[in-house]
């Protein structure tokens, strides 16, 4: 072939792709180390992929980590052209591959400087960002500074839910939790969260009693037997903590079903740290839904952000 894109993250055959003469570019999801990770293993703080261990063992975890981010770093040099799906996914590449190490040779602008300021966002159309200039390759300046790409969302359908539709009661609100269930996405916090919201409002104004009428629903897909157990779990974590009868858990429903929640809730929650982009979160925004997220990722660097200089 010609032309080598990598949409799956496996950065490793771009080399190979150069050296049989391929014009080579990826899109990158989620970048396969981030200086995030690393940290963490610096800190020995617990994730679900980073397990307590000892002294010895997490300075051994470390080493290969940093190792593995070398190798990384690159191999992913050798795309000719880069994009990512988000700023954090962005700026962590830029840490890491070493072709973003070296001040940028060609007088473009790069992210935070003032030529960039000057530039924007909105350059790119449909939702990227498009930096001036090429090479004699004519790959452009994505050979200097990875683009910004954002995924394709499709908001139109939801957007024609109503904001004060019917089905949404104040009075008795439902919040509603939508993505897989994975280990990454953090189900068990959002339990604990409600549960604490639920203990809270028992001796709150009567403004807040509202919150123990109110319904959690936890919708999301299931990939294989580890996710089944995992949703058993949080249904016995639910019982735990004596809320399985605020708490509902749907799988693999179709998106009739999906739309059908969003149009009851008001307010959608989404707990994963470092989620890349987080296209949920939007979706959450399109209907009308007020999206809770973590602080971190794709939904604080490019989804809920400032609007005149609110939040």
């Amino acid at each position: 072939p010609g032309v080598y894109i990598d949409t799956c993250g496996v950065p490793f055959v771009l080399p190979l792709a150069r050296f049989f003469g391929c014009k080579t570019a990826c899109y990158v999801h989620y970048p396969v180390i981030s200086t995030d990770m690393l940290q963490r293993v610096k800190d020995r703080r617990q994730m679900y992929n980073n397990r307590s261990t000892g002294l010895l063992q997490s300075h051994l975890k470390r080493c290969y980590y940093k190792l593995f981010a070398l190798m990384y770093g690159c191999v992913g040099s050798f795309a000719q052209v880069c994009m990512t799906n988000s700023s954090w996914t962005r700026a962590h590449i830029e840490k890491i591959w070493w072709k973003y190490w070296w001040t940028n040779p060609r007088g473009l602008a790069t992210e935070g400087s003032a030529d960039a300021e000057k530039a924007g966002d909105g350059g790119g159309g449909g939702g990227g960002d498009r930096d001036d200039g090429g090479d004699g390759d004519g790959v452009g300046a994505g050979l200097w500074q990875p683009l910004r790409v954002f995924p394709p969302c499709n908001t139109e359908e939801l957007a024609q839910i109503p904001l004060k539709g019917p089905k949404r009661n104040a009075k008795k609100p439902v919040i509603v939790s939508i993505g897989q269930f994975r280990p990454e996405k953090a189900h068990e916090v959002q339990l604990e969260a409600y549960a604490l919201a639920l203990k809270q409002a028992e001796g709150s104004p009567a403004t807040l009693k509202s919150v123990l009428q109110s319904r959690l629903v936890m919708v999301g897909g299931c990939r294989n037997e580890g996710d089944m157990r995992r949703v058993e779990s949080l249904k016995r974590r639910a019982e735990e903590l004596d809320i399985s009868a605020n708490v509902e858990f749907h799988v693999n429903v179709p998106f009739s079903q999906i739309k059908d929640f969003l149009s009851q809730a008001l307010v959608g929650i989404h707990t994963m740290v470092d989620e890349h982009f987080g296209i949920g979160v939007v979706e959450y925004m399109a209907a009308g839904v007020v999206a809770l997220a973590n602080n971190s990722g794709g939904p604080a660097s490019d989804i809920i952000v400032p609007f005149k200089d609110e939040r």
